[in-house]
């Protein structure tokens, strides 16, 4: 949003919007491998694993999460910006507090009282 109000001949800007989108070209198929891994393990856990029936509904199911995705930015995309800001809020802060109290927890916490301190922290991210 910032972005957008600055000069779009600006080289920086121009420079930050490119990384932007090489961002989102190298981190989609990453977050989207771990979908299909996910939804494959429901959907395909009956078949055998080397029949072709598999190969077919995983790359069905693999098309059609592709297209909700394309489907989901294409109705969103006035508001893609303040779903990516709030979905990187809510998840970066998740982290940000989590991380610290679990590497407490498993490099330093000796006491009880230390271990229920980073439980609470833990929980209430």
């Amino acid at each position: 949003m910032i972005i957008e109000m600055m000069p779009a001949d600006n080289p920086i800007i121009q420079t930050v919007k490119i990384a932007f989108i090489i961002n989102l070209v190298f981190s989609y198929p990453l977050t989207i491998f771990i979908t299909n891994l996910i939804l494959e393990s429901y959907t395909c856990k009956s078949l055998k694993k080397a029949t072709s029936a598999r190969k077919w509904l995983k790359n069905l199911q693999r098309s059609l999460v592709l297209m909700l995705g394309i489907i989901c930015a294409m109705y969103l995309k006035d508001q893609l910006d303040k779903v990516l800001a709030l979905s990187g809020c809510i998840l970066g802060t998740t982290v940000c507090v989590t991380m610290p109290a679990l590497s407490h927890y498993y490099l330093l916490a000796d006491t009880t009282s230390a271990k229920v301190a980073d439980f609470i922290i833990i929980a209430l991210a």
